[in-house]
This record gives C-alpha cells, sequence and structure tokens, in this order.
C-alpha cells in the first residue's frame, strides 16, 4: 500500500476514536468496525441512520450498537446459520448431479444392450436362441430396474433434505428480519419495507404515512425494576401495537424503547388517530405482577407523525416524524404530534443548500 493510501486510512481510524469517545461507546472490534465505517462514509444508509440518532441526541447504548452492527455488517446469530445452509445447498447440488449422471450412464448402458439383442433377434433360428435373447432382454430390464429405484430413492432422500433447508433458510430469513425480544419487523425490514412503500406510493399517489413512539421514562422503568420486567413490558407494546394496527400496516421495533408503524394508503389524519388509538391501549395498561401482585404502573409513551412527501428523502422522512417525537416528548409526553409544514419546508431547504 502507498503512504497515499496509508494517510486516509489512518485519517479514519483516528476519526472512528473520537467518534466513540465523544459518544462514550466502548472501543470494542464491533463498535470500531461500525464507526470506521461511518468515517470513511462507504455507506450512506449507514451514515444516515447513525446521523439521525445523533442530530436527535439519542444514546449509544449497548444494545442500539448491537442493532445498527447487526443491521449494516450482519454480525449476529444467524451468520453462521447461513453460511452452514450455503455450504449444504452445495453438497446437495453435487450429491443430485451424480444420480443424474448415474442414471444417465445406466441409460446409456441399457440402450445398447436392448441394441445388441434387437440386431442379434434379426439372425435367430431356433426357439434356444429367442428364449436366449428373451431372458438377456429380462435381465436388462430387471438391472435397469434396479438402478432406476435405487435412483429414485436417493432422489427421494435428497429431496427431503431440500425441503428441510428451504424450512430453514425461510427460519432465517425470517429471523434476520425480526426483533427477538418482540416479533416485531426488525430495523433491516423497516428500511426494505419503507423504501418498497415509498415506491408505490410515488407510482399510485396513496399517502404513506410514520408513526414513530417512544416508551416515556423507561431508562429510570428499567433501573427501578430490572431489565427482566424491563423486557416484559416492551413484550406487552408490541403486542398492544400489533392490536391496533390492521392490513399492511408494518409494526416495527425500531431499537431499544423506540417503535415505529409504518402505515401504507394512510392520510395524515388518519395516522393521528391510529397512533391515538395506540396511545390509549398503552396508558390503559396497569402493569402487575401476577405471582407477586406488585404494581409497577402505567406505560405511556410520546409519539410523532409524518406523511411522505414526494421527492423528500427517506431519511428527512423519518426525521421529520422523530422530530415530532421530541416535541411531543419536551411538551409533556404521553401525547401525539404532528410534523408539520415548516419541519418539511426545513429539511428541503437543507437538501437545497447541501
Amino acid at each position: 500500500m502507498t503512504a497515499d493510501g496509508l494517510d486516509p486510512a489512518r485519517e479514519f481510524a483516528q476519526s472512528a476514536l473520537q467518534l466513540m469517545e465523544r459518544f462514550h461507546i466502548p472501543p470494542t472490534p464491533q463498535n470500531y468496525q461500525i464507526w470506521y465505517s461511518y468515517a470513511a462514509g462507504r455507506d450512506p444508509e449507514l451514515n444516515s441512520a447513525i446521523n439521525i440518532l445523533i442530530s436527535n441526541k439519542r444514546d449509544f447504548t449497548e444494545t442500539r450498537c448491537a442493532e445498527i452492527a447487526e443491521q449494516f455488517f450482519g454480525i449476529g446469530r444467524g451468520s453462521k446459520e447461513v453460511h452452514e445452509a450455503t455450504e449444504r445447498l452445495h453438497d446437495l447440488a453435487n450429491t443430485i448431479i451424480k444420480h443424474v449422471s448415474t442414471a444417465k450412464k445406466g441409460s446409456s448402458h441399457f440402450g445398447k444392450q436392448v441394441a445388441t439383442i434387437s440386431s442379434d433377434a434379426k439372425n435367430v433360428s431356433t426357439t434356444e436362441e429367442i428364449e436366449r435373447l428373451a431372458l438377456g432382454l429380462i435381465k436388462e430390464a430387471h438391472v435397469i430396474t434396479e438402478m432406476s429405484a435405487t435412483i429414485e430413492k436417493n432422489l427421494n432422500t435428497t429431496g427431503g433434505e431440500i425441503t428441510a433447508l428451504r424450512r430453514s433458510l425461510t427460519r432465517m430469513r425470517k429471523e434476520a428480519t425480526t426483533d427477538p425480544l418482540t416479533g416485531l419487523a426488525n430495523r433491516r425490514e423497516f428500511n426494505n419495507f419503507l423504501k418498497t412503500s415509498a415506491v408505490i406510493s410515488g407510482e399510485t399517489g396513496a399517502p404513506m404515512s410514520l408513526i414513530m413512539f417512544d416508551i416515556d421514562h423507561f431508562k429510570h422503568f428499567n433501573d427501578q425494576y430490572g431489565h427482566r420486567i424491563g423486557d416484559e413490558a416492551l413484550k406487552i407494546v408490541a403486542s398492544k401495537l400489533k392490536l391496533v394496527l390492521k392490513g399492511k400496516d408494518l409494526p416495527v421495533r425500531y431499537g431499544g424503547e423506540e417503535f415505529i408503524a409504518v402505515l401504507p394508503e394512510t392520510p395524515l389524519e388518519d395516522a393521528r388517530t391510529v397512533a391515538e388509538h395506540i396511545r390509549t391501549a398503552l396508558s390503559g395498561s396497569n402493569l402487575k405482577n401476577r405471582i407477586t401482585g406488585e404494581h409497577y404502573g402505567k406505560i405511556t409513551a410520546s409519539f410523532g407523525v409524518a406523511v411522505f412527501s414526494l421527492g423528500e428523502s427517506l431519511e428527512d422522512f423519518v426525521q421529520r416524524a422523530d422530530e415530532a417525537l421530541y416535541r411531543a416528548k419536551r411538551d409533556g409526553r404521553n401525547r401525539v404530534e404532528i410534523a408539520t409544514d415548516s419541519d418539511l419546508q426545513h429539511h428541503s431547504s437543507d437538501s437545497i443548500s447541501a
């Protein structure tokens, strides 16, 4: 590598370490990979996601860093399984090729033997010779039948293994796009779904709205009752969210105590109504330990709602919802705020001046 190549790499490394120090992030190999890539600017989606978190003063907790690593670098439980499945698929493909090759060789041999018997049959003159040729034909037919049965059995076995592998791959695909704690879509699935929905919205003119909400005082709740109770609270929020959403709507655990609902074909006022329904469903829940009877209080959340504007970037769309959420928290929590036209104009002017 030339000196010219070393200088940028050294700068990226220094920037990564400075950023981790600035945001109080442990300098683990996983975190270093995230922030080196961010400093290098090689992945616009990664930089966009981190910029939104920074601009809205989000903490880079251990959980959030792990989620970023999983989303953008595939560091997680599925990586080894995917590699093993790929190797198994390669082995099964070779097995099928072997079986088919054997079948072709057997068919070729059978064809040659039958042709020989057919040729000899033209010159026979006695019943003994006819019987000998007939027995030879029966023998060859028996051999090819046994070979075909063996090949069929082997192919059936291989087919069963392929079916099992397909089920395994389907499961892994689901795991790769699902938050393991809540069962909701994760950020990877959210990004894919949002891109697709934005394209459809642009083609059809149908509105698309986004609800972003954050559990109020969740850090205090976690500190007071512990992470196990905190996890149970997150599961309850997820179940309430799934009950309210309908049809094409996508419920998402965005990270930590943050949730999102993507609402295709939904105008802003309808999205506001949905957000109010979610807020009411949550605030009406009184958490209680069924065994000890201990009361944990109620869950409340603050909401930001935005409707997609054709031509804006998805980053701006998400950030407008996040800014509305920030206003809801600032102005008292347990409330719904709507992204305003001034928010959209602000982001549009930012885009023009960039």
